[in-house]
């Protein structure tokens, strides 16, 4: 991962150029991933956040409020078409010290709960095999040193996640497309759950090993 290390600045629009590594001069591209077979997962939460934050990019901080629950949460790219998550998530900075310190955090309100039932279900699924309408992102507790971090994880697992799984439901939002009111795309965000797992699977870099013990929220934004 040393060759990966960024030598120029970090854009976090997705779209914007790649950093210089010192694998372009070596390899003449960036090094984005690690081999599974490389991957030494510490136990301490602090050091898989961090390979986190290498692996998937980091696309969003705010807020989750579920009745009277609030927990701050970090958004991590996953797959899918990264545009979506910049039209659909409202406060997408572009500049780096706006991420660390954004003037009003975004409060996202779950106002709808869907049940996963498996004609719903499988809804989901057939927007996902187009590429260009979904984006799949992970919701991780987010925290400004360790003590936040932690009450903003006791916060995110009891007020949210064990709510949904109680249900067995997921988190629904509807969002519009900017400067318009009409819903444009569709948030889900699905807790642990055998819909979610499967998912998971699917992804690379070990991500079910890399979030072990880490609460949690899959999300899916599609087009309505």
């Amino acid at each position: 991962m040393l060759n990966s290390c960024p030598l120029t600045y970090i854009f976090v629009d997705l779209t914007e150029p790649e950093p210089l590594t010192p694998s372009h001069m070596i390899l003449g591209r960036r090094v984005n991933s690690l081999s599974p077979t490389r991957l030494n997962f510490d136990s301490s939460l602090s050091s898989r956040k961090i390979l986190i934050k290498k692996v998937y990019p980091f696309v969003w901080l705010g807020t989750l409020q579920l009745k009277n629950c609030r927990a701050n949460v970090q958004l991590h790219y996953v797959s899918g078409n990264p545009r979506i998550a910049r039209e659909s998530l409202p406060f997408f900075p572009t500049v780096g010290p706006n991420i660390q310190k954004p003037i009003v955090p975004y409060i996202m309100r779950i106002v709808q709960r869907m049940r996963l039932e498996p004609e719903k279900l499988k809804s989901v699924e057939e927007k996902m095999q187009i590429s260009d309408e979904h984006c799949v992102l992970l919701a991780l507790p987010f925290g400004r040193n360790l003590t936040d971090f932690l009450l903003q994880l006791r916060k995110f697992k009891s007020g949210i996640i064990n709510y949904f799984e109680r249900k067995n439901g997921a988190g629904i939002v509807n969002a519009a497309l900017p400067g318009s009111e009409k819903p444009f795309y569709l948030i889900s965000m699905f807790p642990s759950c055998e819909f979610s797992d499967s998912l998971l699977t699917k992804f690379p870099e070990n991500i079910q090993e890399i979030i072990r013990k880490l609460p949690y929220l899959m999300v899916v934004i599609q087009t309505v």
